[in-house]
């Protein structure tokens, strides 16, 4: 096992390498992990190219006054795996930070849990994975009417979805798929 140290990469050097060449360093040892990983314990275990994986061993250190692991362990190495993930499609001289995100957690992990790995990955926001089912962050639009529609509205919900407009209008929006393109299952009608 390659044994790692802790710090900081200065901006000259960070900013010489490109953004995998500087995340491969991480998680090979080359480059000091920073101390954050240090104190939470844990490690950059994979590394290529929109993709990283992070993983720890949740212990006694990490819980919360209820006896189970802090939520703010989970978020940092969340964090950190989609924030290096990103870092890794990078060129020389570029870098990034993390402006905003959100997690629903569903279980809590206690120190019993055993090792928890993280997985950040780079999905391309493409009309055709969108469409497969592949990039998980998008939605049908909704339109809503007080009561069942009539009159005007249903003469507009009717164009809406007519396979004219869907075909031949909707493809012309910018950042709107046809509904009758998707691939994936909706939850409910």
């Amino acid at each position: 096992m390659v044994s790692k140290a802790y710090g900081t990469v200065s901006p000259e050097q960070r900013y010489a390498m490109s953004g995998l060449e500087f995340v491969q360093g991480l998680a090979s040892g080359r480059l000091p992990l920073n101390t954050i990983a240090r104190t939470l314990g844990y490690d950059i275990v994979e590394a290529e190219s929109g993709r990283v994986v992070i993983t720890t061993h949740p212990t006694e250190a990490h819980l919360n006054p209820w006896g189970t692991v802090h939520g703010g362990l989970t978020a940092t190495i969340l964090d950190s795996c989609m924030g290096l993930a990103i870092q890794s499609t990078l060129d020389r001289g570029f870098g990034s930070t993390t402006l905003e995100f959100k997690i629903s957690l569903v279980r809590a992990i206690t120190p019993t849990t055993g090792p928890i790995k993280a997985e950040g990955k780079v999905i391309d926001s493409s009309d055709d994975n969108i469409k497969a089912g592949l990039y998980p962050i998008w939605s049908y639009e909704h339109m809503y009417t007080n009561g069942p529609p009539t009159g005007l509205a249903q003469t507009f919900l009717t164009y809406m979805l007519a396979p004219e407009f869907q075909r031949n209008v909707l493809p012309q929006v910018k950042g709107f798929i046809p509904v009758i393109d998707m691939k994936v299952q909706r939850d409910h009608d």
